[in-house]
């Protein structure tokens, strides 16, 4: 199913997501990051942790993507909301 394109694996994920099977949702999400690593593929992997209120997974891989991504302000915005509900 085109695997090396980082489109399927993201539509892939938003399926398993809408059919509650939250393991597989966040593989694909993983895969499409092995696929394409820029910020747009982290920040959905972000945003899944968010969704699915994984609020101490969300805030580590936040912290992740800001040594890689420093000036992502959405990003960091993102992990002041996070430590300040913990």
């Amino acid at each position: 199913m085109a695997p090396e394109r980082p489109r399927v694996n993201h539509n892939i994920a938003m399926m398993y997501d809408f059919m509650k099977d939250k393991g597989k949702a966040e593989q694909y999400l993983k895969n499409e990051i092995e696929v394409i690593d820029n910020l747009n593929s982290r920040s959905a992997l972000l945003r899944f942790y968010l969704d699915n209120n994984q609020g101490e997974k969300a805030l580590s891989y936040a912290m992740e993507i800001l040594k890689d991504y420093p000036d992502a302000e959405q990003v960091r915005q993102v992990v002041e909301q996070l430590k300040v509900a913990n």
